[in-house]
């Protein structure tokens, strides 16, 4: 079995995964389905934070999108956040080998779990 991914720059992939951000593309998909959130390999440090990069972070359900100005909107619905996973990202929706998905507690924190399991890795 594969899942997909989707990667997305920080700090935008943290929003998704917070259910703050609704992403743009310019192209679109027929995709629906369940969709991995991955954030992508550049380091982003915002106020002394460092954000997760190289890392599957959220699931989401993307279940359409949506012609506006510029481009689609993609609508995601049922984002839960997930233990950092090490994931190679791609562009456009790609596929990976089934990867056991570990779902945050509610007052978990996406962010914080990735600075504590790879602080001593930077």
């Amino acid at each position: 079995m594969t899942q997909h991914c989707l990667s997305i720059r920080q700090p935008w992939a943290s929003l998704v995964a917070y259910g703050e951000h609704t992403e743009f593309r310019t192209w679109d998909t027929s995709y629906q389905g369940q969709l991995i959130i991955c954030a992508t390999a550049k380091k982003v440090t915002i106020e002394g934070d460092i954000f997760p990069h190289g890392v599957a972070i959220a699931v989401v359900e993307m279940t359409g999108t949506r012609k506006v100005k510029d481009g689609y909107e993609w609508i995601f619905e049922n984002t839960r956040q997930i233990v950092p996973v090490p994931v190679k990202g791609r562009q456009r929706i790609f596929t990976i080998p089934d990867i056991k998905l570990e779902y945050l507690d509610d007052d978990d924190d996406h962010v914080e779990v990735f600075q504590e399991m790879f602080s001593s890795a930077e």
